[in-house]
């Protein structure tokens, strides 16, 4: 049985999200910087996560 207790997608957006990153790909990917502030309130800190690419797990052209 696998341990349910683990979040590896989880863990890894964090760990992604720790390193203060500034996005320059993906054009409306921004963690939520852009966003509305209507969006902003409704998603809260949700839109942190907001990314376009992230190369610790997989991307298209690096899967």
């Amino acid at each position: 049985m696998s341990n349910q207790e683990k979040m590896p997608f989880v863990e890894a957006l964090e760990s992604y999200k720790e390193q203060h990153f500034v996005p320059f790909h993906t054009p409306g990917h921004k963690i939520g910087v852009e966003a509305p502030q209507l969006l902003k309130n409704w998603m809260g800190p949700a839109l942190s996560y907001d990314l376009g690419v992230m190369y610790a797990l997989d991307d298209l052209h690096e899967p």
